[in-house]
């Protein structure tokens, strides 16, 4: 399987670890590796699927994006060396040709069966010659290397000193960037979805049915919900953790918790608003109330405890668990109440990032029996709603001796909206307030006003090198188009003077007379009108030409002149055209063909856009490092590299006429004599041959029986294609490292293809939503701003609410 790391994403971390490490002193979170002369990070075999992550193992998928075992990471202020097999020398290989910060050595051992040999006693005479060595003193590494390791540092002499930098390594990986946070808030999302649709109406059974069921099961069937696979290969995330709620408002927690907070100072606000509204709960409460996460679910370095006394960050992400334990009830039984959310650190405070069931209604049931409880049963905290005056806590149904929730069709879809669209209105706002901060960033005055973006630079254009290479129809002194050099020849004073055509901007012929006026008019500084207004020149303040005219009483030869001026004006802008449309065609690497077995291969399939000749169904193929689409003939083929795919779509035919597997590359390649954005490889999925006429089998049928099998049968192929294309595209994603595409908005069916990414977007625009009217439009402005915004028009109005929770 081919490995493809984010060279750009190593070489920024890299250089933050060690820019952080030359800053450091002992009164900061990255005390521990201030004197300490290198940081060593090891990594044994593979741990199991239900142990935890360990925190080498999370710092090392944070730096490379990727778990290597068995490899050992040494760094050193001025280089960083690796000790790892063949095949991982392989893919980090990458990092040194693509020139990091510091030089990357990679040394390798080899897997020979009485020890491991080669690069170890060179990484280890390294370590060695270290005073002080920072490592993770807590975690220990196990497997062959682990013991080679162990074996030749017991046997040398002299050791450095050993110091825990676990501290230093959790402040690196605290804050997080914005693809962390994209996938933070996606898992949040697929949470509040699982909370929401499954377990509370699943709990709400359980009550109403008296069932009896343990925690446990509950929780398998949890996770159950959340598995993935189909077959002996399901799993699922490592969730055992059932949380009920009812406690301390997180409010006014969320609003102390921003960036610069002491750890130890919310804790004892959130202590200080116990003793202040519920005294007797001061001894109730939590010792700590949450913790950091991120690839290490729970990072102890940042546990909110009250002797905490680390500094909170923006971006960082803690799992914030309010609660209150050793609570009695009436019958002197113990319980605990605890609110559980997954909040982000911003500049004035925290937001939480996992929404879902928090009200009050949504979270409570009661009991019909004498002595009433209440039964905590969500995430938030619960409050007794005290009896009106008609002796009913609410207006309620009963069913099975249980009082539950109960609102009209309309209250809820209107509780549902409002909060809908205050949590949106929250969001807008936080975003606002990022994108501010990044624009006033990104046109600050050191860098120009570009945004970093270089605009319109004077372009020279030269017609010959020297008066040499003038043309010989010159030496007549007569007006010469050399279409060659793309310049033209004007007689001035005795002189011939070359011009390139860039610099003329058009030419114009008018008779008078028996004679007839040729114009030459160039491009100068000024000018109001024409596409060029804006180009720049090389010093504005000198004095140009406008224009020059010419008299002759041969009108044909100005006819001849100012049609070849005009034909060469035309050609020469259409190449420029040309070239500009190319420039972000990339020339693809070559494909890495199979060997020793025949490819998968997906016949009879058509491909858009389509290739030159006739239209005739072909074949795909899937390689090492890519896919090939062969004509028929085999005389034409079309070369796709996985590193250039940056989505890849499988739409069944369910409710369409083809069955596509499309493929939006990252940059456009060349098909034909037209560039390409978009691949896609369909078959039609209905029979385009009919009997209108009848046939045998109608003389003994009545009705409707035909049509009947014919819609069956095409249901049937319809299911077949289904299988054989998804089939093929599961095999494609196992060749390739891929995940899924979430935030897309696309449309495959018919060309032009739209695919747009909402990373891409810098502002959605919703116009022409008015009460009344049926339909709206939805304007995009990508972050590049050198494209075009892109236009949605006419989308009804009653996917308004669908398309504002998309964007969210």
């Amino acid at each position: 399987m081919h490995v493809e790391l984010n060279k750009d994403l190593f070489n920024a971390r890299l250089k933050c670890i060690l820019d952080s490490w030359s800053k450091a002193n002992k009164n900061d979170d990255l005390s521990t590796i201030a004197d300490v002369d290198a940081l060593f990070l090891a990594a044994g075999d593979p741990s199991a699927e239900d142990e935890p992550i360990r925190k080498g193992v999370a710092f090392q998928t944070w730096l490379l994006g990727y778990e290597f075992p068995s490899t050992l990471l040494l760094f050193q202020k001025d280089k960083l060396s690796v000790l790892c097999s063949v095949n991982k020398a392989k893919i980090l290989q990458q990092l040194q040709t693509h020139g990091t910060i510091v030089p990357v050595d990679i040394l390798i051992y080899s897997k020979a069966k009485d020890s491991v040999t080669e690069g170890l006693p060179d990484i280890m005479k390294t370590f060695l010659s270290q005073h002080r060595v920072g490592l993770l003193t807590k975690e220990s590494f196990s497997g062959k290397l682990a013991e080679e390791w162990n074996r030749a540092l017991s046997s040398a002499e002299s050791k450095p000193e050993l110091v825990d930098i676990g501290p230093a390594i959790s402040f690196f990986m605290a804050v997080k960037n914005d693809d962390e946070l994209i996938a933070i808030r996606t898992a949040a999302n697929l949470t509040t979805t699982l909370l929401t649709h499954h377990i509370a109406p699943r709990l709400e059974t359980i009550l109403d049915r008296e069932t009896k069921i343990s925690h446990e099961q509950f929780a398998a069937q949890i996770e159950a919900r959340l598995g993935s696979g189909d077959d002996s290969n399901a799993r699922g995330p490592d969730m055992r953790i059932f949380n009920k709620g009812r406690g301390l408002s997180d409010t006014e927690v969320l609003n102390k918790m921003k960036d610069g907070a002491l750890i130890k100072d919310i804790y004892q606000h959130a202590l200080t608003q116990i003793k202040k509204h519920k005294p007797e709960l001061e001894k109730n409460f939590v010792k700590n109330f949450g913790f950091g996460m991120g690839l290490e679910f729970r990072d102890a370095v940042y546990l909110l405890s009250p002797k905490n006394a680390r500094q909170l960050k923006t971006n960082m992400v803690f799992n914030l668990s309010l609660g209150f334990q050793d609570l009695e009830d009436q019958d002197d039984k113990k319980y605990a109440l605890q609110v559980v959310d997954t909040v982000k650190i911003g500049y004035d405070k925290a937001v939480s990032i996992t929404e879902g069931i928090k009200s009050a209604k949504d979270v409570m049931f009661y009991l019909n029996s004498p002595e009433t409880k209440v039964l905590r049963a969500a995430e938030k905290p619960f409050k007794k709603v005290a009896a009106n005056g008609n002796g009913s806590p609410m207006k309620s149904k009963i069913a099975g001796g249980k009082v539950l929730r109960n609102k009209t069709r309309s209250a809820a879809q209107v509780e549902v909206a409002q909060s809908t669209a205050a949590r949106i209105a929250e969001h807008q706002k936080e975003l606002h307030d990022q994108l501010q901060a990044e624009g006033l960033a990104r046109y600050a005055e050191e860098n120009g006003g570009t945004g970093g973006k270089e605009g319109k630079s004077w372009k020279r254009f030269q017609s010959y090198k020297g008066e040499a290479g003038l043309p010989r129809e010159a030496e007549s002194l007569r007006i010469y188009v050399d279409r060659k050099a793309h310049t033209v020849v004007l007689p001035i004073y005795g002189f011939a003077v070359p011009f390139h055509i860039n610099t003329i901007k058009n030419v114009s012929k008018n008779d008078e007379g028996d004679f007839t006026y040729i114009r030459v008019n160039f491009q100068t500084p000024g000018q109001l009108a024409g596409k060029k207004e804006d180009t720049p020149f090389e010093d504005p303040d000198a004095t140009f030409v406008r224009s020059i005219s010419y008299r002759s009483a041969d009108g044909h030869r100005f006819d001849a002149i100012s049609k070849q001026i005009t034909d060469l004006k035309k050609e020469v802008n259409k190449r420029e055209q040309q070239k500009k449309e190319l420039a972000d065609v990339i020339e693809q690497d070559i494909l890495v063909e199979v060997k020793g077995r025949r490819p998968h291969k997906l016949p009879e399939v058509f491909v858009r856009p389509a290739l030159d000749g006739k239209r005739l169904p072909g074949e795909v193929e899937i390689h090492q490092n890519g896919l090939r689409y062969q004509s028929p003939m085999g005389t034409q083929k079309i070369d796709v590299l996985f590193s250039n795919v940056k989505h890849l779509f499988f739409q069944p035919c369910d409710h369409e006429l083809l069955v596509i597997i499309h493929i939006h590359l990252k940059a456009p390649i060349m098909i034909g004599k037209k560039k390409a954005h978009d691949i896609q490889f369909f078959r039609e999925a209905s029979d385009v041959q009919f009997d209108e006429t009848g046939n045998r089998k109608r003389k003994y049928r009545y009705g409707d029986e035909d049509e009947i099998e014919m819609e069956q049968q095409e249901r049937k192929r319809r299911q077949m294609l289904n299988k054989e294309f998804k089939a093929f595209s599961e095999k494609i994603a196992e060749a390739a490292t891929v995940s899924p595409t979430t935030e897309c908005l696309v449309h495959l069916s018919d060309p032009p293809f739209l695919v747009v990414s909402l990373a891409d977007i810098e502002i959605a625009s919703l116009e022409r939503v008015r009460f009344g009217l049926k339909q709206f439009d939805l304007i995009f402005v990508f972050r590049d701003f050198s494209k075009a915004p892109l236009h949605i028009n006419s989308i009804p109005s009653s996917q308004l609410d669908d398309v504002k929770n998309w964007l969210e």
